[in-house]
């Protein structure tokens, strides 16, 4: 699987304690380093852009304003040759939360 294609979609799951939320997202490939795509789950959507290396780890923050006051975390992921996801997503003085899931597109 390249991970260079320009257009990428992904299926992820987001476990969070003892709850597991559908994240949908798409990526848009910009040079060899960069991206900028949209991340969408539990009635939210949000812009999102940050970096990726050809080995297929990506990172970059994600803001979103939520009912409840704004969510603030970091993604770290790598995606492996067959399209696997796997990683953390981080918020300050929070516990780490797992995100897993697969290249669809």
């Amino acid at each position: 699987m390249n991970l260079m294609d320009s257009h990428q979609e992904y299926e992820l799951e987001l476990k969070v304690l003892l709850a597991r939320h559908k994240i949908g997202f798409s990526a848009d490939m910009e040079g060899t380093d960069a991206f900028r795509g949209t991340a969408s789950g539990v009635g939210v959507s949000v812009a999102v852009s940050g970096a990726f290396s050809p080995d297929g780890h990506f990172s970059f923050p994600v803001e979103a304003k939520l009912p409840m006051g704004t969510f603030r975390v970091q993604v770290e992921v790598d995606v492996d040759g067959q399209g696997r996801v796997s990683g953390t997503v981080t918020e300050s003085g929070k516990r780490p939360m797992t995100i897993t899931g697969r290249r669809v597109r």
